[in-house]
């Protein structure tokens, strides 16, 4: 993942994007580390109403960021506010 070529979107643009359909990360240490850092985010979220970086990639393989509150936690998805939701799958990280 190349983070000098992110693109910022708001987190109401969400609705609007089609993820990766791939798992993004190969290794599985990562993928427990990410899940850590989700969360923890969703921790501060709950606690604190402080937001996150969301780092993700969409189907077309483009590599986002979006700055959200994490508000729970599901086997496969993220969830924001006002019904919005990011695949697990999708994520590279959390940046609390």
């Amino acid at each position: 993942m190349q983070t000098n070529a992110l693109v910022k979107i708001d987190k109401y643009a969400l609705d609007q994007i089609t993820y990766a359909k791939r798992e993004v990360l190969n290794d599985e240490e990562e993928r427990d580390d990410r899940l850590r850092e989700i969360q923890r985010g969703m921790r501060l979220g709950n606690t604190h109403k402080l937001p996150t970086r969301i780092i993700f990639e969409t189907a077309d393989g483009e590599i986002k960021e979006t700055e959200a509150t994490i508000w729970a936690v599901t086997e496969k998805r993220v969830l924001l506010k006002n019904d919005l939701s990011i695949p697990i799958r999708s994520i590279y990280s959390v940046v609390l």
